[in-house]
């Protein structure tokens, strides 16, 4: 679709842009007739999974007036009850908009910024965006789009409420040369190359060792958490690692020195926090410390680590069981 919303940008064009039919599998109503007499009904209804027909309505959100302007977006509505619908939107497409209106000078990205001459006020109109702006765009154009739902549903109380179903976040990283962008893309390959396997055995974690590693590996799992983690949603993590009870007072402790120590800060009017700068750092060093250099050393003693490293343990491993042996301090057999 990008071909299409390219050209009604340049042509200064606002509206539906597209509209794509496809079949989808999508979470449905239906129904079946229990009753076996004839002429008689009696429906029982279940949820399914089935293959539908859904509809894609692409528009252009226009950044020529105050309440329209979040540029490329789709609206999608499935055609069997009980219609679910999605919507999908650009913060950054967003964002470009607000700063050309209010005149905030920007270099701009196919999908971000590459810099910005004001980035205070660059970030406080990217505070701006909130739920209201979401909820208006999607009225505003499934007023002009057909739906499932007629105006008497509507005025009866049938219609879509909106919620979060996936937010994606990132942190724009420019490079000079394609081939930092090569090196960076195999370092995060490599530092995530197990994601989605079954967890590995805690017996050799860190956060076993000292309570301080497993609030900072409690941390570094929460990375993804955008509005930020409170004492309980933290604590959960930290007893997993540490494989034992974690009460709500050593959590307050643990989480007061890491604020006193810059790692996070705490949300004004809130009792929530999110990672600094110093604290994403440190958390990153946590956690490649855990999966480049100690799971590596406390198994090095088997597959997959090297041959020649495994005979070299064993060898040392002999070599102290027979000073030990000549030093009469072997352990006593039963």
């Amino acid at each position: 679709m990008r071909p299409y919303l390219e050209r009604a940008e340049r042509e200064g064009r606002f509206g539906v842009v597209a509209i794509v039919a496809a079949q989808e599998f999508q979470w449905v109503f239906g129904a079946r007739n229990r009753s076996e007499k004839p002429g008689v009904a009696n429906f029982e209804f279940t949820k399914a999974e089935l293959r539908i027909s859904v509809y894609y309505f692409y528009v252009y959100d226009p950044s020529t007036s105050p309440t329209r302007d979040f540029g490329p977006g789709f609206i999608k509505i499935c055609s069997y009850f009980p219609y679910p619908a999605k919507v999908w939107l650009n913060g950054h497409e967003w964002a470009k908009r607000q700063a050309e209106r209010t005149g905030v000078d920007f270099t701009a990205l196919s999908n971000g910024f590459a810099s910005c001459a004001q980035p205070r006020r660059l970030q406080a109109l990217c505070d701006r965006l909130g739920p209201r702006d979401v909820q208006a765009f999607f009225d505003r154009w499934t007023a002009v789009t057909p739906t499932p739902f007629t105006a008497a549903d509507r005025a009866a109380g049938y219609w879509w409420e909106l919620s979060l179903r996936q937010v994606e976040v990132s942190r724009t990283l420019v490079f000079d040369d394609p081939r930092r962008a090569r090196r960076s893309f195999e370092a995060l390959v490599a530092d995530n190359i197990d994601i989605g396997r079954p967890k590995r055995s805690r017996s050799c974690s860190p956060a076993r060792c000292a309570r301080r590693p497993a609030s900072h590996s409690g941390v570094a799992s929460l990375l993804h958490a955008v509005t930020g983690f409170s004492n309980k949603s933290l604590r959960g993590h930290v007893a997993g690692l540490l494989g034992q009870e974690y009460t709500s007072s050593q959590m307050s402790y643990d989480l007061r020195r890491l604020r006193l120590h810059g790692l996070i800060r705490r949300l004004p009017h809130s009792n929530t926090y999110v990672l600094t700068g110093e604290g994403i750092r440190v958390a990153v060093f946590y956690t490649k410390l855990q999966n480049r250099l100690l799971r590596p050393l406390l198994a090095a003693d088997k597959p997959p680590a090297r041959p020649e490293i495994r005979r070299g343990l064993d060898t040392l491993e002999h070599a102290v069981n027979q000073y030990t042996l000549n030093a009469r301090l072997a352990v006593a057999a039963a």
